[in-house]
């Protein structure tokens, strides 16, 4: 192993408690675009751990929906390193889980060993956040990172106020464009639906009654029928499973 590379997976090992707190900072905060929560918190703690980590220009990118963030890290190298990342998560289906889907507590789990277990772990809030703890390595064992440093999350918003990102502006055009031809084909459309129906839409593959999700809803069944039907209505189906089966599609429910 390098020996520049081994100093850095030294300290790292050595204040794993801090670098692990950092990591279960961000994945404790929720972000979920389709429902808006937390996803302004999200970007706004994701700047302050940036700075943390030691990047010495951060930049939190006002839009006029949810904001991204802007970090870089020049230290004059020939080689350029850019991060794309994405600050929103899905909805967590509340069955499966042995946590809570945003506790981010560690697990022993065979044959991993000790796990961190959250929404966005695998993809893609834990990424970055480790990548954060590298950062951070770099700059304390080595004086700087071994090449420029980008780091741009919500990069769709950030366009606007970056143009010299090049070509990555017209494949994000293209991508909007694609999204747009595929919402405006849909009637009245998933994008309408509302924070409680995506909340009862998580509940929908389990095989809780209508009373039984009233119940963890904190709601009547009552409401909870009136919300489904909704749910179908915007769905463009007629019952439940047809409601999982599009949602799916729609990647608003993990397969």
């Amino acid at each position: 192993m390098d020996a520049d590379l081994q100093k850095v997976r030294t300290y790292l090992e050595q204040g794993l408690d801090r670098h692990l707190k950092r990591l279960q900072t961000l994945l404790r905060q929720p972000s979920v675009s389709v429902t808006g929560e937390g996803c302004e918190a999200c970007a706004r703690l994701y700047a302050d751990l940036s700075r943390d980590a030691g990047f010495p220009e951060v930049e939190l990118i006002g839009t006029p929906g949810y904001p991204g963030v802007w970090a870089a890290y020049d230290v004059g190298a020939p080689v350029t390193c850019v991060i794309y990342g994405m600050l929103d998560v899905r909805l967590a289906n509340p069955t499966g889980w042995s946590v809570a889907p945003f506790s981010a507590d560690v697990l022993e789990l065979k044959p991993f060993g000790r796990v961190v277990v959250a929404r966005g772990a695998h993809a893609v809030k834990g990424p970055i956040g480790v990548f954060l703890n590298a950062i951070e390595a770099c700059k304390k064992v080595l004086g700087k990172p071994p090449v420029n440093v980008l780091m741009i999350s919500e990069v769709d918003e950030i366009l606007a106020h970056r143009p010299d990102l090049g070509t990555l502006t017209t494949q994000a055009v293209e991508l909007r464009t694609h999204i747009g031809s595929v919402r405006s084909g849909r009637s009245p459309g998933p994008t309408t639906l509302t924070a409680a129906e995506l909340r009862l839409l998580t509940f929908l593959p389990t095989h809780l009654s209508f009373r039984e999700i009233g119940a963890r809803l904190f709601v009547s069944p009552n409401t909870v029928k009136t919300q489904a039907i909704s749910v179908y209505r915007k769905l463009g189906v007629s019952t439940r499973s047809d409601a999982v089966q599009a949602a799916r599609a729609l990647r608003l429910l993990e397969p």
